[in-house]
């Protein structure tokens, strides 16, 4: 779970021929879109054409193991540089030294006494010479690339997309409608678009998040973010209205599944009959894309607003809430996988993006987290409040545009000469002070351009700073400390692994101990009644094992 103030791509299957002629398929992770990966994946040999420990290895002549060694650094030279065409050494960078802060500030908590100066800088130096390795190596790929390329020359179906040229293959929805939040747009184009993309384009199942949760307070752009990631892939959009009956919640979703799972099978079936035909193996590259866009992606994607309205304890009956929790917790676990002709599973190719002003709501704990991803959208601070900011002055160049008939002499905002640094500092979110949303921004700077209008005389920032100065922060201290803290104890709920209770191992006090240490780690505001209600009687019970002693 990330909170943001506003690559994952799992193996793809590239199929390779080798001299005589024989398909052989091997497996690639892209570390590009996953960042928490540029430590694991390391690049080596995924497939070897012969293994140095199969049997009858020794037994072969000398030369018959000079060329199967051949093969091997073939196929090793060819995996470093799929590896390196899709790594990105400052992105790269940038990852070792956040992740050098998380173990320094992890060591500092786990401490007896004070982490000295010594050590950080220790541990900064291991993430460093690991990051070198991997520029060395990336740096020798780059400097000798003809050669890398040449290896796949006569042999290799297709190479595998960068981001870049996976992210071309999009509408653009993501970028071109929502401004500021770059932490959120690489992750949902790491965790959703571009895998989505990737997998009609090329064909294959990758990794694709089953439920995406944005929470976070009114008018931060959660809808419209959940809409631009969604319109993003070319897949089918559907919307559970905000006005359904949470009674019919749970049959809904089922309907969902069986409408999904048949449109699957459809569209999967105009793009096999597309790759097939000897039309498209005549097509060039950017019509082969033209055509599958046609036909569009065979996944679902469903918006849900207001999420926690199907478990909300003060409008809806607690039988109904357990049916809602229940029908969501069964069918997030593995709704993403593609079906197959298996129908009990819960593969449908669907992806729900849900939204949330109460997350606290929501039976998180109920649900498999790993099959949730939770990000928390806030009001936006830094540079994502600058980047906010000159995309409303974009707008309101738009309607200044629309006045120069009257006034020739109008000149537009030029957005990229305003220093908005110091401005943000003074007016960005604080716990003390409370915060601006971005339909608050919007209102502030359409406001201040109206009055530029009006009287051109005076510099357009004037307007704004007293647009800014005038306004009433709309997402209150209160409110913004309690979304801060909701979204800490969510991202624990997900980040710290589960502690199993084994019976056999402890005293009957100690498993109620545990057992109610589980239950209330989170807070108790986070628990069902029938939880509450285990939760008193394991006190009682652990009440009269004490007396007992």
């Amino acid at each position: 779970m990330n909170i943001y103030s506003i690559s994952s791509y799992s193996p793809s299957v590239y199929t390779a021929k080798n001299k005589t002629g024989t398909n052989r398929a091997f497996s690639l992770k892209n570390t590009a879109f996953k960042s928490q990966n540029f430590l694991n994946d390391f690049p080596k040999s995924y497939i070897k054409l012969h293994n140095y420990w199969d049997a009858g290895y020794d037994s072969l002549s000398v030369e018959e193991q000079r060329e199967i060694d051949r093969q091997n650094r073939l196929q090793q030279d060819k995996n470093d540089y799929l590896w390196a065409k899709s790594w990105n050494p400052q992105t790269a960078k940038e990852e070792y030294e956040k992740l050098a802060g998380k173990q320094i500030d992890v060591r500092e908590k786990e401490a007896t006494f004070y982490l000295k100066k010594s050590s950080k800088e220790e541990i900064k130096n291991s993430y460093k010479r690991e990051y070198q390795q991997k520029l060395n190596l990336y740096n020798k790929v780059m400097k000798n690339i003809s050669y890398y390329q040449n290896l796949f020359k006569d042999d290799v179906k297709f190479l595998p997309r960068s981001l870049s040229e996976i992210m071309k293959n999009t509408r653009g929805e993501l970028d071109t409608k929502i401004a500021g939040y770059s932490d959120l747009k690489r992750d949902m184009k790491a965790k959703f678009i571009a895998p989505v993309t990737a997998e009609m384009l090329e064909g294959g199942e990758k990794e694709v998040a089953n439920s995406i949760l944005l929470c976070g307070p009114t008018g931060c752009g959660k809808t419209a973010t959940a809409n631009a990631i969604a319109e993003e892939t070319y897949c089918y959009v559907d919307r559970i209205s905000t006005d359904t009956d949470p009674k019919e919640f749970a049959d809904l979703i089922k309907d969902i599944k069986r409408d999904a799972r048949a449109r699957y099978y459809t569209r999967q079936a105009a793009l096999q009959k597309l790759k097939n035909s000897a039309e498209y193996q005549n097509m060039t590259q950017e019509q082969k894309d033209e055509a599958i866009h046609k036909i569009g992606s065979p996944r679902t994607v469903i918006i849900i607003d207001e999420f926690d309205r199907y478990f909300n304890p003060l409008t809806v009956e607690q039988d109904t809430i357990i049916a809602n929790r229940d029908t969501v917790k069964a069918f997030f676990d593995g709704c993403a996988k593609l079906p197959t002709a298996d129908k009990n599973t819960n593969a449908a190719a669907v992806t729900f993006l849900c939204t949330t002003n109460y997350p606290a709501r929501i039976p998180l704990g109920d649900f498999n987290t790993n099959k949730v991803s939770v990000f928390g959208i806030f009001p936006p601070k830094g540079q994502d409040m600058q980047d906010v900011i000159r995309f409303y002055m974009q707008k309101a160049n738009e309607l200044i545009r629309e006045y120069k008939h009257l006034n020739p002499n109008l000149e537009e905002i030029k957005t990229d000469e305003i220093n908005l640094e110091k401005f943000v500092q003074k007016f960005e979110p604080t716990l003390e002070n409370g915060a601006f949303s971005n339909d608050a921004i919007s209102d502030i700077v359409i406001s201040a351009a109206e009055s530029y209008i009006d009287n051109p005389h005076f510099d357009f920032n004037i307007y704004l700073l007293r647009g800014f100065k005038n306004s009433v922060r709309d997402i209150r201290p209160e409110k913004l400390k309690k979304y801060t803290e909701q979204m800490e104890k969510i991202h624990l709920k997900q980040e710290e692994p589960e502690t199993k209770i084994d019976p056999s191992i402890m005293s009957e006090k100690e498993v109620i101990q545990r057992k109610i240490e589980k239950l209330t780690r989170f807070g108790e505001e986070f628990l069902m009644p029938e939880q509450l209600e285990e939760l008193n009687q394991l006190r009682e019970q652990l009440a009269e094992l004490e007396n007992s002693n």
